[in-house]
This record gives structure tokens, sequence and C-alpha cells, in this order.
């Protein structure tokens, strides 16, 4: 993976419990995701899942503890992109006030 194809995306606010698209999809490309931060500004525990297109499985997960932060990144290397052109995604799984979402990423043909 090429330096120059290192992007992020960042403060991606989640309200509810819907599936909200981190990392939007490209047509012919891949993106993979080697940081994930959630920052939860709300007043009670959370967990959100992360999903590599929507509607798909649960990838893996993220907790942030109330008024704190959780963080998941991939040591040396990224999470590899299985679908092309394929929004990452992530979904709180409860009602929350405010939830935000930091991503790096690397794009890939």
């Amino acid at each position: 993976m090429a330096a120059d194809s290192q992007q992020r995306t960042t403060l991606n606010i989640i309200t509810t419990p819907a599936e909200i698209i981190i990392i939007p999809g490209e047509a012919d490309l891949y993106h993979d995701l080697a940081i994930v931060t959630v920052c939860n500004t709300s007043n009670k525990d959370v967990r959100v899942d992360i999903r590599e297109v929507l509607g798909g499985p649960v990838i893996f997960d993220v907790f942030a503890p109330a008024t704190t932060m959780g963080s998941f990144s991939i040591p040396l290397s990224a999470l590899i992109h299985h679908v092309i052109g394929g929004d990452w995604t992530a979904t709180s799984v409860s009602q929350t006030i405010d939830i935000r979402v930091f991503c790096v990423y690397y794009t890939r043909a």
C-alpha cells in the first residue's frame, strides 16, 4: 500500500441505532481499514458494530464507555476490504445521543 493512498474520515455522528456509512464506497476501489476510533459523548455505554458493506455481517465491534472513547487498530497492516465499491458502516446497538467515528484507511484498486 502506497503512503499516498492513506485517507481518513471524521465526525460521522450516530444518533440512532440506524446503520450509518462511515467510509463511502467508490467504483472499482477497495478501502482497507487501519484505525477506527469511537468517541462517546453520551451518558451511557455503547457498542458500535462495524461492517464492510451496507447490510452485511458485523466484522468487528468497538465498545465505548459513557463519556469516553474506544479504539480498534490493525498493527502494521490494515483490515483488507473484500467488497469492491462497498461502504464501511457503523451501527450503534443502542439509542444514544452523540457518537463520533474517526477512521483511517487505505485505498487500492
